[in-house]
């Protein structure tokens, strides 16, 4: 049965993928970014393998031991390497997934339709389902790292009615590596979300990611993504709130640096009562890097005494660096409270000049001043030790 549907599954993705183009100034869901990032000619060199005099970069080695690092579970493209968990705590490949919860992994793939979704797809059998006990109180520490020229797997995080998850992930992808991943969380009723994820690449790299959330009854979300790479990524989040009484908080902070993208895309949808979500991007942009952000709020017309919020704010460090936003919102019922925020700025003048006047260089000011601004995005994040040192690592 389970070899029978992730066969059927890989063959649909490799079916549809070569179909569907490649991204286009025309696709409204590449709004602002740099779809010649994401084109045949830049990936070429990761799908046919070859790489012209292309030496592994100081990021690419960073990449390399924060991925090596001490772990709970660790995978390594698709492959479960290690997985020492608490008892009840289940971590399973996807074929054996398949046969125990075959219609949450059958739904998930489905879902997938985009070009990079589908690389996650063909190789359905990469990744792991993670099932967390109902009631139960876990913390975990997972590694993932991407080395092979294409590398695809996917993750499904079962939370049961009642658990409680914090997780912590670092995300390491090497040179000459494109990570296509894919990320599902199934929150029961009355269960609780904590994850930090962190995401670290070479210079010569791609990295995809899309995480969807299937948020039920009296949920409660506290999410938070940083990413500090001089590489090519886009990342997607979909909160899909359908129960009462839930609760999301996503944070996110890029530090961008050189000359490439960043893409942040998200979609907060409310279909039941009496829920909220907030949104909460922050970007701090050196060189001629960018940050493309676009984030969608849709309330439906169940969705009444909805509360929700989004906001993006970008640090300018060059007078060449760019940040575009494009929030956007899709109120359909009535007796709701939604709104969106957008400032983009260079850091203060008078706080500069304060700083050099206490004997900090240029840069170092600008370094203080970004790694302030990515610690709101942790606020809410119990495990300060953790983040301490991420931010020591990124600044």
């Amino acid at each position: 049965m389970s070899e029978s549907l992730l066969g059927d599954i890989s063959d649909r993705a490799k079916s549809a993928f070569a179909s569907i183009p490649f991204p286009s100034k025309k696709d409204g869901r590449w709004r602002f970014g740099d779809v010649g990032a994401w084109g045949v000619e830049a990936l070429f060199p990761f799908f046919s393998g070859k790489f012209e005099n292309v030496e592994s970069s100081v990021c690419g080695k960073a990449a390399a031991e924060i991925a090596n690092g001490a772990c709970d579970i660790k995978i390594f493209d698709g492959q479960i390497l290690q997985a020492d968990v608490p008892g009840g705590v289940e971590v399973l490949p996807m074929a054996e997934a398949a046969r125990a919860y075959p219609e949450n992994v059958e739904r998930f793939f489905d879902v997938g339709t985009g070009k990079f979704d589908l690389l996650a797809s063909a190789k359905s059998e990469a990744g792991a389902y993670i099932k967390i006990p109902a009631g139960a109180e876990v913390e975990l520490s997972l590694k993932l790292a991407s080395s092979l020229p294409v590398s695809a797997s996917s993750l499904i995080f079962d939370v049961g009615e009642g658990a409680s998850l914090k997780l912590w992930r670092d995300c390491a992808v090497f040179d000459r590596s494109f990570s296509a991943f894919r990320t599902l969380w199934l929150a029961g009723p009355k269960s609780r979300i904590e994850s930090a994820n962190f995401k670290f690449s070479g210079e010569v790299s791609r990295a995809y990611e899309r995480e969807d959330f299937k948020v039920s009854d009296d949920v409660e979300i506290i999410d938070a993504l940083a990413q500090a790479s001089p590489s090519h990524s886009r990342h997607e989040k979909n909160f899909d709130v359908f129960g009462r009484r839930a609760s999301v908080d996503s944070r996110a902070f890029f530090g961008i640096c050189g000359s490439i993208t960043h893409d942040f895309r998200t979609v907060q949808k409310h279909s039941a009562p009496d829920s909220g979500s907030s949104l909460a991007v922050r970007s701090a942009v050196y060189d001629s890097a960018s940050l493309a952000f676009s984030g969608l709020i849709r309330v439906e017309t169940s969705a009444r005494k909805t509360k929700s919020y989004q906001s993006c704010r970008s640090l300018l460090f060059s007078p060449s660096a760019r940040a575009q936003a494009a929030p956007e919102l899709e109120i359909i019922a009535n007796d709701v409270e939604c709104s969106h925020g957008c400032a983009i700025s260079k850091p203060d003048k008078d706080q500069l000049f304060y700083m050099n006047s206490r004997g900090l260089s240029e840069s170092e000011a600008f370094a203080l001043i970004a790694r302030g601004f990515a610690e709101s995005s942790f606020e809410k994040i119990s495990n300060s030790s953790r983040v301490e040192k991420y931010l020591e690592t990124a600044f």
